[in-house]
């Protein structure tokens, strides 16, 4: 096939060369065509390399254009066949599974193979020379860079072949060029592209708009346990290659609790954050209100009462002045409370349950106070929530599945990340945890609380 340039330039009767490319991987190759080398230097000072064209009209943009490019975890490019301009160019993915027997370095970023067909095909000479440029070596990019440090190109002169090898990510498009040796005027050029993809991901957690730095152990990113009622955020920021041709991306994510945890989500994680503290639960008791619950628990329900007890009348009459500041003992004696809630301090949850369950006057019968006693000591304070929709009986029981993630070395929320483009994909997973919680002392025991000597 002839285009519009060799018709009009009078190469019909001339050697052309077309490049046929297979294995592309990582970057973006294009065959722009083929044109005289009189005009070659006007063309690539221009960086704009859509804008190139080698007929009196520029090709076709959708011509030809592949719609199922492969994701693949190398960021290459699958691209199907294209023809500019009469010039086909085949494509075909190199698997790194064929690098090591087509001499590819192991740690390359991508590979190809291409062959040249020198048209007529009866030409005396096929000999060309491969030739590798910056499609502008002064942009911001390409000042002061080798571009064999990022592509090279190693001919094999028997069957006009050539390795060429892409070894790291690159800004600049680069301008492989074949020319005849015995008629440099007739040439193939191509240019090569390199896909924006994802190296790495990095992350900022903020709470309160305040950027924090976690504690990072195990590869589980620690963050404070601060009681908050609120949640650490966690932007992420993808680190991008160098590139050529820029990439859109999408990101799903998904969190799941680890199995140390022990609980499972109601709701699905798919935002990144922690929480700061668990919503829920009763509200702080004041150190006057507790002291108040375990006096009355040690003074009034700690006793085993039967109705046939010597002692009921008495321990049931402790209970009958208890709202008004004052208890009788077993022996009639009066006895002012040490602690006495203030009018706040009654409407707490479990202070209201207490004063709920004593009796106005006296308890009416052993059974009476056995029944109040049990819902005494069987108080339940109200559940804590946590992110996923589970719900935790009690600050203990978190700081206990916490713990036990930090002693097995992994973290309270596993997220997994995808970030998917059109030729490339980054599939990472993020680990949040806390650092060691801690639990207040909340009362001291002896085994007996006397002794004679």
């Amino acid at each position: 096939l002839m285009s519009n340039y060799q018709k009009k330039s009078g190469f019909a009767g001339k050697a052309v060369i077309s490049v046929l490319l297979a294995g592309v991987v990582a970057a973006g190759v294009c065959c722009a065509g083929y044109a005289s080398r009189n005009e070659q230097g006007e063309w690539f000072k221009n960086g704009d390399l859509s804008s190139w064209h080698w007929s009196d009209k520029a090709p076709d943009e959708n011509a030809d254009k592949d719609t199922n490019n492969e994701i693949n975890d190398d960021g290459g490019a699958d691209l199907g066949d294209a023809e500019e301009n009469g010039v086909r160019v085949l494509k075909a993915k190199l698997p790194k599974a064929a690098w090591a027997a087509n001499g590819v370095p192991a740690n390359a970023d991508s590979a190809y193979t291409l062959n040249v067909n020198i048209i007529p095909d009866y030409a005396t000479d096929k000999a060309v020379d491969w030739v590798l440029s910056w499609a502008n070596s002064e942009s911001e990019w390409a000042t002061g860079k080798e571009v064999t440090d990022y592509v090279t190109v190693t001919p094999n002169a028997e069957d006009n072949s050539a390795l060429l090898i892409c070894l790291q990510d690159f800004g600049e498009p680069i301008v492989l060029t074949v020319s005849s040796v015995s008629n440099p005027e007739v040439f193939a050029h191509c240019f090569i592209n390199y896909y924006q993809r994802v190296k790495a991901c990095e992350y900022v957690i903020t709470l309160d708009g305040e950027e924090v730095t976690p504690t990072i152990e195990n590869g589980v990113y620690k963050v404070d346990y601060t009681g908050a009622e609120k949640d650490y955020a966690i932007e992420l920021r993808p680190v991008y290659s160098a590139y050529t041709l820029e990439e859109t991306y999408t990101t799903e994510i998904n969190g799941a609790f680890t199995s140390s945890f022990g609980y499972t989500a109601a709701t699905s994680l798919t935002a990144l954050k922690i929480p700061a503290g668990l919503n829920g639960g009763d509200p702080a008791l004041s150190e006057n209100a507790l002291n108040w619950c375990k006096y009355y628990e040690e003074q009034v329900f700690s006793y085993e009462i039967t109705s046939s007890s010597s002692e009921y009348l008495g321990y049931a009459n402790m209970g009958s002045e208890l709202v008004k500041g004052k208890t009788i003992d077993a022996y009639g004696n009066t006895i002012r409370p040490k602690y006495k809630l203030t009018e706040e301090e009654k409407h707490h949850p479990r202070c209201a349950y207490y004063l709920s369950i004593l009796p106005s006057g006296t308890f009416n019968s052993a059974d009476d106070y056995n029944s109040r006693k049990n819902q005494y000591l069987n108080y339940k304070p109200a559940d804590y929530t946590y992110i996923g929709g589970v719900v935790i009986p009690s600050y203990n029981e978190f700081v206990a599945s916490v713990n036990r993630c930090n002693t097995d070395g992994v973290g309270v929320i596993d997220y997994s990340i995808n970030i998917n483009g059109e030729h490339s994909n980054y599939t990472t997973t993020l680990s949040l945890g806390y650092g060691e919680l801690k639990v207040k002392v909340q009362d001291v025991e002896l085994s007996d609380g006397s002794i004679n000597f």
